[in-house]
């Protein structure tokens, strides 16, 4: 599934914010797009801190 997609499946789906590897990836305006189209927010990526 292209990665825009999956905003419209997450909010479809009764999530309310999305998170994803690497958003630096993407582009910025695009990301604001999506994430306001669809009424989401952003959501930090929980990985575990190196030690």
């Amino acid at each position: 599934m292209p990665f825009a997609e999956r905003f419209g499946r997450a909010a479809r789906g009764g999530f309310l914010g999305v998170e994803y590897l690497f958003p630096c990836a993407h582009d910025a305006a695009e990301l604001a797009r999506l994430l306001r189209e669809h009424r989401l927010q952003q959501v930090p990526y929980k990985l575990p801190a190196r030690t």
